[in-house]
């Protein structure tokens, strides 16, 4: 199923749509068993914005 809109409703509804992406993220990192990096390993961030 995909859930279709127009260009210019997911811009205006972007503010809001990060709000709940940064709610659902930070639950999930806080609740994630996460060790202490070690020396050579390597962590990778990505984002994408309109």
């Amino acid at each position: 199923m995909q859930n279709r809109e127009t260009f210019s409703t997911t811009v205006w509804k972007q503010s809001e749509l990060l709000r709940a992406a940064v709610e659902s993220i930070r639950e999930s990192v806080a609740g994630a068993s996460i060790g202490p990096w070690k020396p050579g390993e390597t962590v990778a961030l990505v984002s994408m914005g309109a």
